[in-house]
């Protein structure tokens, strides 16, 4: 899931080598036992994404899906 936001945020190692036709919500990353399919939920900030959502599939099943709360 930390890949995935990575992806979202400019100036990260992982969003310089996205596919110039990439969307967020379709993110493959290849792994040792085969290709995770994952995606991020982002909105424009002031100066970085604020990343609303991560979400990650392997298989045809949800892995996790999660809330966390923001304390400002």
């Amino acid at each position: 899931m930390c890949t995935a936001a990575a992806a979202a945020i400019p100036g990260t190692l992982v969003h310089s080598i996205l596919s110039p036709c990439g969307k967020l919500q379709e993110i493959r990353i290849g792994h040792g036992s085969g290709t995770l399919v994952c995606g991020v939920e982002a909105e424009k900030g002031q100066t970085i994404p604020f990343i609303k959502e991560t979400y990650g599939y392997r298989t045809a099943r949800l892995l996790m899906k999660g809330v966390a709360p923001i304390f400002y």
